[in-house]
């Protein structure tokens, strides 16, 4: 398989066989309702369901009203940029996939940090760490780090073995180590919760908007490329779509203005987006919910369906509902 679009991106996520397609339907069997998300230990697959469209409903009013009232940010890279020093072990927020067709791994781990973040920035009593995308990725994979992955696979790694934190196994993305078996139990504390988003076209894109407005990542193959930025209307830093690829990528924070959503894309081809509206790293770019969004997604489920990612953290020793720094909503470029 080439990995190589014309573009020189190399890719790597995979289509969905028949042997993905049954691996979905197994831990679909097996998903339960929605309950309490933030108890250490196994952590669940979860069905979409009215309990939990609910919990999405009154979280993502949550964030609207905040953002609307300018009280407080969760958008990943500001509360990491307001953190204090003893609730993370460092400021590393997205990796480039380098020379490896680990898009699968980068997508569900940048999806995981990301909402590791954004529930810090709503009150969840969690600590964030740095995590190294391969080794989840490898180990999706029997340990093979050649060829690429689709997102179901990588959905059970992340959710049965858990991520490993950079303090554990470095920040060599390119590279895997038998020093993970050192640390398996600690990549444990660190399971995502997955969601399986079900669905084609603009209702896959509405259920995605709605996981992301609540704060949680979203990781996801496709085949339609980004080929740049333009400033729309609003005057808003868009993605511009073009191409081909066959990559995944996730989404890591929403916002509104003057009636339009937008939803935050994270590539993991490097620093390649050089404009920013709310100092935004340049790792990705906006999407607007009602024209780029649903394109993008179009051809998700050739790939396995999308995934939302709710973490388990190593928890701070004292819960509480209440951060204790402050996030503010950051002042926009040009609006």
């Amino acid at each position: 398989m080439n990995y190589l679009t014309n573009d020189g991106f190399l890719n790597g996520c995979l289509p969905a066989d028949e042997k993905t397609l049954q691996l979905q339907s197994e831990l679909q069997d097996r998903a339960v309702s929605f309950s309490t998300l933030y108890t250490q230990g196994q952590m669940p697959i979860l069905k979409w369901d009215s309990d939990w469209e609910q919990f999405l409903k009154q979280r993502g009013n949550i964030v609207a009203e905040m953002l609307r009232e300018r009280t407080r940010c969760i958008f990943p890279w500001e509360v990491l940029k307001h953190l204090p020093k003893e609730q993370k072990t460092g400021d590393l927020l997205y990796f480039s996939q380098g020379s490896r067709p680990s898009c699968m791994g980068h997508a569900d781990d940048f999806a995981y940090r990301s909402s590791v973040l954004s529930c810090i920035g709503l009150g969840s009593p969690l600590v964030y760490e740095p995590t190294n995308p391969y080794y989840t990725w490898v180990l999706s994979k029997g340990g093979s780090q050649s060829g690429g992955q689709s997102p179901t696979p990588m959905a059970r790694t992340a959710n049965e073995i858990g991520h490993f934190t950079v303090a554990q196994v470095g920040d060599d993305n390119t590279s895997f180590s038998a020093v993970y078996k050192n640390y398996l139990n600690e990549a444990a504390k660190r399971q995502s919760a997955i969601v399986f988003i079900e669905g084609s076209g603009k209702e896959l894109a509405q259920r995605i908007v709605q996981v992301v407005k609540a704060g949680f990542g979203v990781a996801l193959g496709n085949s339609l490329a980004v080929s740049g930025t333009a400033v729309d209307s609003n005057n808003i830093e868009i993605a511009e779509l073009g191409g081909s690829w066959a990559h995944a990528t996730s989404f890591a924070a929403w916002f509104e203005k003057n009636g339009q959503e937008y939803l935050f894309w994270v590539n993991s081809h490097g620093k390649r987006y050089k404009k920013s509206t709310f100092g935004e790293p340049f790792d990705g770019a906006w999407m607007r919910v009602d024209k780029e969004l649903p394109r993008f997604v179009a051809s998700a489920t050739i790939y396995g369906q999308p995934y939302a990612v709710i973490p388990e953290a190593v928890y701070l020793p004292k819960s509480k509902l209440e951060i204790g720094f402050e996030c503010p909503v950051p002042t926009a470029k040009n609006i």
